[in-house]
């Protein structure tokens, strides 16, 4: 508040002094509160709070840090730019590769490692599986974006710049974050096949019959 003085005061500032301060958060902020205090956090917004508030950026940050896969990108990279060679044979293997890494506790890759893919999959076939720019339908790639994105994490950092349109829309939830607990976030797509929550086998079905039959457009004008 700004005085006739001309002196600023800030009442009730948390020490970072961008948000407010509450008593529940030993007087800072959520954000600071979560971050100095994660394990207190957490108990808060289970005990207390409503799945309505989003999960602040440093847990999501935190959760992505360990369970995203973060060795054999390569060998995930080259599997996926096989589809375009040999589609069933690269796909069989693709999905072998992430149940390996589900074995393991991961629940899929980083948005910023599938966009890197995606990117090297248009830079290798350019528009033979169609472009990005236009949508659903002829003439867009949009079942190597939905091969990609079924893929991902952290489906909150999915854009449309960086993984299409359809991948925004469809698993990136037009930029909606987690709310609730990070035990809430699920596995990627592809690793929701066997799951015994039956929104997540139909998820799962969903991306299954959005890869089905990857083809090169002139293979199937």
């Amino acid at each position: 508040m700004k005085t006739r003085s001309g002196n600023t005061y800030h009442f009730n500032k948390c020490p970072c002094g961008i948000y407010y301060a509450a008593p529940i958060f030993k007087n800072r902020c959520s954000q600071c509160f979560s971050i100095k205090y994660p394990e207190k956090w957490q108990k808060i917004i289970k005990d207390q709070w409503t799945p309505a508030h989003h999960i602040p950026r440093n847990i999501l940050d935190a959760f992505v840090d360990e369970y995203a896969i973060n060795v054999n990108i390569k060998l995930i990279e080259y599997t996926i730019l096989q589809v375009a060679i040999d589609g069933d044979k690269a796909l069989s293997a693709l999905f072998k590769l992430m149940n390996y890494f589900k074995a393991k506790g991961k629940l899929g890759i980083r948005a910023s490692t599938a966009a890197h893919i995606y990117r090297k999959f248009k830079q290798t076939y350019g528009n033979r599986f169609g472009r990005d720019d236009i949508g659903i339908g002829q003439g867009s790639n949009w079942r190597i974006q939905h091969l990609i994105a079924g893929l991902i994490l952290d489906y909150w950092n999915i854009t449309s710049n960086d993984h299409g349109p359809v991948a925004y829309c469809y698993y990136g939830l037009l930029g909606n974050k987690p709310r609730g607990l990070t035990n809430d976030i699920p596995p990627c797509a592809i690793m929701m096949h066997n799951s015994n929550i039956h929104n997540h086998r139909l998820k799962f079905r969903f991306w299954a019959e959005s890869i089905n039959n990857i083809r090169p457009m002139d293979s199937t004008s």
